[in-house]
């Protein structure tokens, strides 16, 4: 009888220390959840070597280590802070480092950091990585591009990423015909011309085709017209002030149409232009 009172008390003892030490591990498990710097991802100097031959294994596992610290740092506190992009670029360097043609590493990391943390800059790092290690891949290119275009401004190196990106042969229709407008809008029409008789060349897809081939006379005719007002400036000393004064002066017969039903005009800077966008009227 006293050992099972002894036995009794011992296992109380235990259960109550159990669930002591239980409530402190739980303490200190959120403690360290709430810290938004728990996470660290080891360079892949260190990672490489030591996951032997299995990298692939070894950036999937990273991977999913990363956006599971990402979610929660989301569900947590509904936002992210600009240590927590310094972590996402680590992290995705290294495992592209072990993996280098894993695309949702790439593809993640542009999308927060240029659009959760408006860091472009190092989005566009990483995706100049996935480059050039997925040379074939029309995704890197477009979406350098667009980040040029759409948070820095710069049409020169959207039509330069772009038109990149429309030359891959398994881009999509509309990635070839959104570089070919960017082509036309942000550089001169001679190399615009140029660009967009190469990508009708590599182009299969029939109404693509048909879609090139009307920008390209649009293109010819903008080039037309531009030469004509350089003749005129040559003559005259002077710009006209309206594309009808090339015809007044002998210098065109005729102002050519618009394929797209707008009216072409001259800028102060000589270019020419067109009011219909490179859009069908309704």
């Amino acid at each position: 009888m006293k050992s099972l009172a002894v036995s009794i008390v011992a296992f109380s003892f235990l259960v109550l220390a159990y669930m002591g030490a239980w409530q402190g591990v739980h303490r200190d498990r959120e403690k360290i959840l709430s810290d938004p710097m728990m996470d660290y991802t080891l360079p892949s100097k260190v990672t490489g070597p030591m996951s032997l031959r299995f990298k692939g294994l070894a950036s999937d596992f990273l991977f999913l280590k990363t956006t599971t610290f990402i979610g929660e740092q989301l569900i947590r506190s509904g936002n992210l802070e600009d240590a927590h992009g310094e972590y996402i670029f680590e992290s995705v360097d290294a495992i592209s480092d072990l993996d280098p043609h894993f695309w949702d590493p790439y593809y993640l990391s542009f999308m927060i950091l240029s659009w959760e943390l408006d860091d472009f800059e190092r989005a566009r790092i990483l995706m100049e990585k996935a480059m050039a290690h997925r040379e074939k891949d029309w995704r890197p290119p477009y979406y350098i591009g667009f980040g040029c275009y759409y948070f820095k401004g710069d049409n020169e190196c959207a039509a330069e990423y772009m038109g990149r990106a429309a030359l891959m042969a398994d881009a999509p229709s509309h990635v070839v015909l959104l570089g070919s407008r960017f082509q036309i809008t942000a550089r001169p029409h001679r190399a615009a011309l140029l660009f967009l008789k190469q990508m009708l060349l590599d182009t299969r897809d029939t109404i693509t085709r048909m879609h090139l081939e009307k920008r390209i006379l649009v293109l010819e005719r903008l080039d037309l017209l531009e030469g004509a007002v350089r003749r005129f400036h040559a003559e005259y000393q002077r710009l006209p002030e309206t594309l009808h004064e090339l015809t007044e002066k002998g210098i065109l017969d005729a102002i050519p149409e618009d394929p797209y039903g707008g009216e072409f005009y001259i800028l102060e800077n000589g270019r020419v232009f067109t009011s219909s966008a490179l859009r069908d009227g309704p």
